[in-house]
């Protein structure tokens, strides 16, 4: 049995992964379910129209109720992206249990931190975690950035990065209607697509497009659809509403939308703006694609996605938006042919590299090479047990 850990389900990233993933296990006629704290309701109808079982427990991130359910198996691969409940699922004592951290984000062990005392122990619990990830083979990497961040934190276990172990995220290959793609090489309006959380300021460059709007509207002619939901949606709906009205009507707001229902955006786009997943869900599209910087609450960009496919986004030095609008310009200056020839271009980038099905290939062939778990290590139970008082008394000693 597949099971893979994760807190909230929702439509984003590292969850939609974890949805697509469990999806294909699945349609291959493997055993797999998510167990999670909460889902949403456009999550929950996608796993059951796709009949992935979905188990919502009471505290998923204490060892002790991921154990009454993971017990009912006689084995269990358990698979997550967050480093707690990596813990938690080592923590579990089961005879036949292999765990897999899946490094899907630079910071999701936080960044380093030094000088005061819980900063000290939270250093200390992320490297036992992750040099027992290291020591048992049990760390994937979504790319060369991830491995950066963490050798920062572990440079002595860090200094090379095994090329089995870099399993970059995945999206499904969908067939693609080619005259969607023309139409909108032939469309000289430019109508631009981002997709994405409400989550400011790590998605802070969606409030940099929209306040950004006028500058760009004056030297292209555009539009802007955006897709969005979550804490601060209504941040980004302000900052529409005070737009002027003669702007104020290109720019749409769309709501938490079905993965299934996107490529109806994606077909209509001529550009995409965005990082992660949703990148290369609009670049299996042929919509050319700019990767952005994250947390900023401005809107910079370097390059298109064909120029880099490993960048699918930016932690800091990401360009600007003088570069923004250069890009943007270019499309614009772009033939039907040259549109329709970097389409092309970026369709086969995403199928070569972030295809679903080589690199769950990969996944199972690393499953395979893989040592059991061990015994439960009461060692690993108090630290985890550490982690759970101290993030109780302390918001900022969370991840």
């Amino acid at each position: 049995m597949f099971c893979f850990l994760y807190g909230s389900i929702q439509v984003g990233g590292a969850q939609l992964l974890i949805y697509k993933m469990s999806k294909y296990l699945c349609g291959k006629g493997l055993k797999s379910m998510i167990i999670c704290q909460s889902i949403s309701d456009t999550m929950r109808r996608e796993a059951k129209k796709n009949q992935i079982d979905v188990i919502v427990i009471q505290d998923v991130y204490n060892y002790v109720f991921l154990q009454s359910v993971l017990k009912k198996f006689e084995a269990v691969i358990c698979i997550t992206c967050e480093p707690i409940l990596y813990m938690a699922a080592k923590a579990v004592a089961h005879p036949n249990k292999k765990t897999i951290c899946y490094i899907v984000h630079p910071y999701i062990f936080g960044k380093k931190e030094n000088g005061l005392s819980r900063s000290l122990l939270k250093n200390a619990l992320k490297r036992q975690i992750l040099k027992m990830g290291l020591r048992h083979n049990d760390i994937l990497f979504m790319d060369e950035l991830c491995a950066k961040q963490l050798a920062d934190i572990i440079p002595e276990n860090l200094t090379s990065i095994d090329q089995d172990t870099m399993i970059r995220i995945s999206i499904e290959i969908p067939e693609v209607s080619m005259q969607s793609i023309e139409d909108r090489a032939q469309n000289k309006k430019i109508r631009i697509l981002a997709v994405a959380r409400a989550d400011f300021p790590f998605k802070g460059y969606l409030l940099g497009l929209v306040n950004r709007f006028p500058e760009l509207r004056a030297k292209v002619d555009c539009s802007l659809d955006i897709i969005s939901y979550g804490k601060d949606i209504n941040l980004l709906q302000e900052c529409i509403d005070r737009l002027p009205k003669s702007l104020s009507k290109d720019v749409k707001l769309y709501g938490e939308t079905p993965y299934d229902e996107l490529p109806l955006f994606f077909q209509k786009a001529k550009v995409y703006v965005g990082m992660g997943t949703s990148l290369l869900d609009a670049g299996i599209q042929g919509v050319i694609s700019i990767p952005v910087e994250s947390y900023t609450l401005e809107l910079h960009a370097k390059q298109f996605f064909h120029e880099d496919y490993r960048v699918l986004g930016y932690l800091h030095d990401g360009g600007s938006f003088d570069n923004f609008i250069e890009l943007i310009q270019q499309v614009a200056r772009y033939t039907v042919e040259e549109y329709l020839e970097i389409s092309n271009i970026t369709r086969n980038l995403v199928i070569e590299h972030y295809s679903l099905h080589n690199n769950m290939q990969k996944i199972l062939h690393h499953v395979e090479m893989m040592s059991l778990d061990r015994g439960c290590n009461k060692l690993l139970r108090l630290l985890l047990h550490t982690w759970r008082i101290q993030s109780k008394m302390n918001r900022s000693f969370r991840w």
